[in-house]
């Protein structure tokens, strides 16, 4: 089996990697890299591409002796892929869903407490300035989470610690952690509407697309 790593990231430890994979006997595969030297004839033998890299991609499914079966993602969406050609040429396509959802929720969480506590505005100034208007808390707000997955169940938690009113809307309705309810994205909740705090985490699908349009808002 032969596997291509296409990552873009510069610190990404080729010879640490090249070195572990050495040290199992039992691993027989061949390992390219996205910054190698590759032929044509190397990608057409590749089997796996974990990670994402489009110029290589393209030239593996626009070969007709490919031997490309299996993508790894690195990220939990995969709709920067071209989808409909991976289906044509029956590559399957796997992901690492759940694994950011920590990141992701931590980022969420200091990007509102960066506009309610004024810390992007005085970044900006580069020094504390005065706030025009007076200071928010998360405590008590009413914070509407679309998407309950993994990311989205874990913003919620990290709300619930600061003592937010948490809601999280999915497709049934159904229970999920981190939410003090949860309600269907077909129904029209008057608890949704008058929130102070609207976050998504849906993935991006044909039947999300344009789910947050002018209606919407």
């Amino acid at each position: 089996m032969n596997i291509l790593v296409g990552t873009p990231n510069e610190s990404f430890d080729i010879e640490e990697l090249k070195q572990n994979f050495a040290k199992n006997n039992n691993f027989n595969s061949k390992i390219y890299f996205e910054n190698d030297d590759l032929s044509q004839s190397d990608l057409d033998s590749i089997n796996v591409l974990v990670g994402y890299n489009q110029e290589l991609l393209d030239k593996m499914l626009n070969s007709n002796q490919s031997q490309l079966k299996w993508i790894q993602a690195l990220s939990a969406g995969v709709d920067y892929f071209p989808l409909e050609k991976l289906n044509e040429k029956h590559v399957k396509l796997t992901t690492v869903s759940g694994i950011h959802a920590e990141p992701i929720a931590e980022t969420v969480i200091g990007m509102v407490l960066g506009s309610y506590r004024f810390i992007d505005e005085s970044a900006r100034a580069q020094g504390w300035i005065k706030p025009v208007n007076q200071l928010k808390m998360i405590k008590n707000k009413k914070a509407v989470v679309y998407g309950t997955g993994s990311i989205g169940g874990r913003i919620g938690e990290l709300l619930q610690a600061f003592k937010a009113n948490t809601i999280g809307v999915n497709h049934s309705g159904h229970a999920a952690n981190g939410f003090d309810q949860t309600f269907s994205m077909d129904g029209d909740e008057a608890d949704i509407y008058d929130a102070d705090l609207v976050i998504n985490t849906l993935p991006l699908t044909p039947e999300t697309k344009d789910f947050y349009n002018r209606e919407f808002f």
